[in-house]
């Protein structure tokens, strides 16, 4: 346990990139993680509570035991950037700067105010760091020296974005006192690592994640564009440099890092996705010669711009040697994790040693923010010297057994860990790509043997096999050599470098040996590797393994990739392991001490697709379900019609009901003939314009990534219990019907719109999604026993009839006592804007569609935009409602108020952590009324949405 009595310090990053935490104790790091790992959202930014919580738990510790809390830039410069930025290059910037302040007067501006309620402590507790100085002391305290020079390079962070300086450390001794002095910068716009990013969108990739793919695709090309490239960036002998801005537009837009004169001057952006090689698999592929013709062009280019910065790096390395004189340089920052450049830096250039912090983007900052108070601004002498990277959670044997056992798997127990390395060792030699999951979770994008695939080098086969059948990624991707710190110069040409410190954490490429790269093909990239050595005492079995594997063949080399699928980020739990393990090549999977093989046993078994015949027609295994309806008619029993067409049948009045792609068609006509007609005039509405929800989510895997990302789905995956039965009136294409069911809650999604409900069933059947069902029903004549389930939510359909509040209670009524409803609504205040421009559309004939925010975001598909248009602007009917009407409404029918988005009093907000279903304040009438003046301010991107939930009293 944690002496709560010493100094603990949490830092944090959040909200531009990828988020993390990071927690000192006494100077010591106890614990580190991205948020991703947790939230399971690649390059997740949201504020970091998981990983929050997480360090302290690590840490047993509260939040009460904390001496600081440290965030790792300082919002009010960052805001002036953007601002004066955004000015300088008005009108261009004019939409992206309504985005920006909306962004950052919603939460960035007031980060302190987040970090309060999230950790609550006296606000004097509350530190900010400047973001290069949080990436400096990343470096220089997590480093060995005692002095060194410091260059950190990345995007931008408040201003900066590229620093130099010197730093020293204390280390008890007296000789030197903790300080980082940064004397040289550059600043935004002038950014090698936005240059670097332009080219990356330019290459067909992402930005902020793709970077490394032109590492990647670079050795396929030759530099043949240096001259094209000197138009754009100017660089000193120095290696100082500033961008014509005449060919970039990221200082203006969001969106676009480069503009129409880029695109003359380099030609037509490659297009995502394109393929790269000539033969079908690109294992084979040696040179440039054998690329497709018109990627290869692209491959030069990115050989030039990837030559680019590593001879600006160069320079700026040497000049910084010239003026400190010191044989220690210490690197941090995106530009950092470049790691041919860093090679070529530790074999090029005068600094003898160099150490390079392995997380060195913007998540690392958290650790400098939380190194830099305590060493820097409180004194405290050097402890801590980051030997490895393994700070992320664990699992101990018994809560592997234990989840094993739960999900009935097949494993072998191996308890003597010099065997279990040998049952390693030979399913490698065997030809088996293999999975460990062992310990803690690495701090930072490389997996270092914790969570790792590893297989055979000596196969060239390898490549084929792990990129195309196991990562599913470009088959252009290197993979990284792993081997015995004592045996890597044997392999690689590491000069100077050897023993480096960087060398354990693969954040540098290294030439092979020229006579030992036939026998390692599957991790020699063109004549590189980008290796990890590795050393005993700090990971026993990973090196056992590479030992035994050298012992039996003589190369005591493995390649190594991260235990992950494309586009997810590394597995964390029992559970991201055996998911990952299931939708991949993977042949065995090492937990712990427990082997895991797939074998027709339990939940290793793929799951059978549900029986269909050829003829379409619905059958039992398909319609089970419908004993759980009534007839919408008369409310008898729904039965399964077995005369071999598709129907079902009512049990009390003989009615029979089509169905269709195993969807029952139960829509009812009401009574009320003026409720009846807007109902009609409604569903042939969404007939017509059915919502296109899953475009570019395909599978389960990327719709729970997609939905996890916004507030609301994540709270109700995380707090609606997996036991529970839930309803979703007004499903629409079931996104979140689908989403809900993924872990195993029984959900009925209902909606109107046949069209929609089946590409919602579309999706279930072809994710295997067996525990969600859908249904066609008119909302006014439910087909569902009363109190039948535990959650009923109801977002964005009330308001499209005639009879909100009779809608609202014959839904009420499917709830069972101590159950919620969730309800979601158009607001009065909030949707002000947006009648505002249905009356400017309507008076110029749908000109000027760029005044809706959606419409005007340039990463929206155009069938979205249209869908998006219809629904807000040309919707045959809706209505709108305040914060006290609904509250009425939940008086009236049972129900007590539990929460509400945006909450019903001003000054307060919804957090990742909301205790959802919790019972809350709900606010005076004026607090209503200024709650929804905000809504108006800040809500019109939802286009004046609201959200209230109610528990049905016992």
């Amino acid at each position: 346990a944690i002496n709560t009595t010493k100094m603990n310090i949490l830092g944090i990053s959040a909200f531009y990139h990828d988020s993390a935490a990071a927690l000192l104790c006494d100077g010591d790091l106890i614990a580190a993680a991205q948020e991703e790992r947790f939230s399971r959202v690649k390059f997740d930014h949201r504020f970091p509570t998981n990983a929050i919580d997480y360090c302290l738990r690590e840490g047993r510790i509260t939040a009460q035991d904390l001496d600081y809390v440290v965030f790792f830039e300082k919002p009010l410069p960052k805001f002036e950037r953007i601002v004066m930025s955004h000015l300088a290059t008005y009108p261009r910037s004019w939409q992206v700067f309504r985005e920006a302040m909306i962004a950052w007067f919603s939460d960035k501006l007031w980060v302190k105010t987040t970090m309060l309620d999230k950790l609550p402590l006296p606000p004097e507790r509350i530190l900010f760091v400047e973001h290069h100085m949080s990436h400096a002391a990343s470096a220089m305290f997590a480093s060995p020296f005692e002095e060194a020079a410091v260059l950190t390079l990345d995007g931008v962070g408040e201003w900066t974005t590229t620093s130099a300086g010197k730093a020293t450390a204390d280390w008890g001794t007296g000789k030197f006192s903790n300080r980082i002095d940064l004397t040289e910068e550059i600043r935004f716009p002038h950014s090698l690592g936005l240059l670097f990013s332009a080219f990356t969108a330019w290459l067909g990739f992402k930005v902020n994640s793709g970077e490394y793919k032109v590492m990647g695709m670079a050795p396929y090309g030759q530099p043949r564009f240096m001259d094209k490239l000197e138009k754009v960036i100017t660089v000193h002998s120095d290696g100082s440099f500033y961008l014509n801005m005449d060919y970039f537009s990221f200082h203006h837009s969001l969106r676009h890092t480069y503009n129409q004169k880029f695109v003359d001057l380099f030609g037509a952006p490659r297009e995502p996705e394109s393929p790269f090689f000539t033969n079908k698999t690109g294992d084979d592929v040696r040179g440039r010669e054998q690329a497709v013709e018109v990627n290869q062009y692209y491959a030069d280019v990115a050989a030039s711009v990837q030559l680019l910065a590593e001879e600006v790096v160069l320079k700026i390395v040497r000049h910084l040697h010239a003026q400190t004189g010191l044989s220690n340089l210490v690197m941090a920052g995106g530009v950092a994790l470049n790691s041919v450049a860093n090679g070529r830096v530790m074999r090029e250039t005068p600094f003898e040693q160099v150490f390079i912090q392995p997380n060195a983007g913007d998540a690392g900052g958290a650790l400098g923010a939380a190194l830099y108070v305590h060493h820097a601004l409180l004194g405290n002498p050097r402890r801590f010297v980051m030997e490895h990277a393994y700070f992320g959670e664990s699992y101990d044997d018994s809560q592997i057994a234990r989840f094993l056992n739960e999900e009935g798997l097949n494993f072998t127990e191996i308890d003597d860990p010099t065997k279990l390395a040998q049952e390693v060792v030979q399913n490698l030699l065997d030809g088996q790509v293999m999975a460990l999951f062992q310990g803690r979770f690495e701090w930072g994008p490389r997996a270092l043997g914790n969570r790792s695939i590893i297989a055979d080098p000596r196969r060239a086969e390898m490549k084929e096999v792990v990129n195309t059948k196991i990562k599913f990624r470009e088959p252009f991707r290197p993979f990284a050599p792993v081997v015995p710190e004592e045996d890597a110069t044997r392999f690689f040409d590491l000069q100077k470098a050897d023993g480096q410190y960087p060398l354990r954490f693969m954040s540098m490429v290294s030439p092979v040996v020229p006579e030992h790269a036939d026998e390692i093909p599957a991790v020699a990239h063109m004549g590189t590797g980008r290796l990890q050595t590795v050393r005993r005492q700090w990971n026993p079995l990973y090196y056992d393994v590479i030992r035994g594997f050298g012992d039996a063949t003589g190369v005591p080399v493995l390649m190594n990739t991260s235990f992950n699928l494309r586009a997810e980020p590394l597995v964390s739990s029992p559970a991201d392991a055996l998911k990952t393990f299931m939708a991949s090549g993977l042949d065995s999977l090492v937990m712990g001490r427990f082997v895991v093989t797939k074998s027709p046993k339990g939940l290793l078994s793929p799951k059978p697709a549900k029986t269909r015949v050829a003829t379409g027609v619905d059958t039992a295994a398909s319609m089970g379900f419908v004993d759980s309806l009534l007839c919408p008619a008369c409310e008898g029993a729904l039965t399964y019609n077995n005369s071999g067409v598709n129907a079902v049948e009512c049990s009390k009045c003989q009615q029979r009901f089509e169905s269709e792609n195993g969807i029952p068609l139960l829509y009812w006509p009401t009574d009320e003939g003026e409720i009846d007609s807007i109902t009609d005039i409604v569903k042939g509405f969404y007939e017509e314009t059915p919502f296109p929800n899953y475009e570019g989510v395909d599978t389960a895997n990327r719709l729970k990534e997609k939905a996890r990302r916004g507030i609301f789905a994540k709270l109700l995956d995380d707090q609606i219990p997996e036991d529970a039965s839930v309803l979703e009136v007004g499903c629409g294409t079931g996104q979140l019907s689908n989403f809900l069911s993924i872990r195993g809650r029984r959900v009925f999604g209902a909606d109107l719109c046949l069209n929609s409900l089946k590409l919602a069933r579309s999706f279930r059947d072809a994710n295997h999604l067996d525990t969600v069902q859908f249904v066609q029903m008119n909302l006014f004549k439910t087909v569902f026993p009363r109190e039948r389930f535990d959650f009923v939510i109801c977002n964005g359909v009330l308001h499209h009839t005639n009879d909100p509040y009779g809608g609202f209670r014959t839904i009420a009524e499917l709830v069972r006592p101590g159950g919620y409803i969730v309800v979601g609504l158009y607001n009065s205040y909030g949707r002000v804007w947006t009648d505002l421009r249905r009356s400017i559309f309507r008076l110029t004939g749908d000109r000027f569609q760029s005044l809706d925010p959606y419409l005007a975001r340039e990463d929206v598909g155009e069938t979205k935009k249209v869908t998006w248009f219809a629904d807000q602007y040309k919707h045959p009917h809706e209505s709108k409602h305040t914060m006290d009407e609904v509250l009425r409404w939940f008086d009236e029918s049972g129900f007590t108020y539990v929460n509400a988005i945006p909450k019903p009093t001003p000054f307060a907000s919804i957090s990742q952590h909301e205790a959802l279903f919790k019972q809350g304040d709900r606010g005076s009438h004026l607090a209503h009324v200024l709650a929804q003046i905000k809504l108006a301010a800040t809500g019109d991107h939802e286009g004046g949405f609201f959200v209230m939930i109610g528990q049905k009293k016992v």
